[in-house]
Formats: C-alpha cells, sequence, structure tokens
C-alpha cells in the first residue's frame, strides 16, 4: 500500500485493493484503512473532522470505529474495515477471502 509516512494525521491515502477502491488515514497516530464505499447506497466517502462523510446521501461515519453516526446509513452499520500490517516504515493492506 505504501509508506507509513505517506499517510499523515487526518489525511487519507486512496488506493486499490483488488479491484475494488479503498482508503486509508491515521487518527490518533494509529492507521485504519476502509473500503471506500457507504453502506446505504455504496457512496464515495470523504474525511472531515475525524468523520467519514458519504458523498451520495450524506450519512457519516466515525472514522475511527467505522461506525454509523448519522444519516440514510442503516442504524448499526460499519464501514468494511480493511485489516493494516506494519513492517518496517511499509504499511500493507490484507485483502481477506471474505472480500471476494
Amino acid at each position: 500500500m505504501g509508506k507509513v509516512q505517506e499517510i499523515a494525521e487526518g489525511s487519507v491515502k486512496k488506493f486499490k485493493l483488488g479491484f475494488r477502491d479503498a482508503l486509508a488515514t491515521r487518527l490518533g497516530g494509529k492507521l485504519k484503512a476502509y473500503f471506500d464505499f457507504c453502506t446505504h447506497q455504496g457512496g464515495k466517502l470523504r474525511l472531515e473532522n475525524g468523520e467519514f462523510h458519504c458523498l451520495r446521501h450524506f450519512s457519516v461515519f466515525d472514522a475511527a470505529t467505522g461506525a454509523r453516526t448519522a444519516g440514510l446509513a442503516p442504524e448499526g452499520s460499519q464501514l468494511a474495515e480493511i485489516p493494516l500490517v506494519v513492517e518496517g516504515d511499509e504499511v500493507f493492506a490484507v485483502q481477506l477471502i471474505s472480500d471476494f
């Protein structure tokens, strides 16, 4: 996926995992990654003040947990998290068989 230092605090790094769009962020020093789609109707996401906002219907998700906090996305839904592995200064996204 890239180097640890490429993901600045509060920023987003977009990447592909297989054929799917994904994004990674660093919040409070912790790296998190999710597939770039809203749980409502698959809209793209934008990071703003520690929250991911759906650009289609304005659902909001906590960037630290992926949990839906507002909007049309189903209550209790969460963004699909991507496991990350850090080795030295490299970050690797792990694609699970269940992601296919």
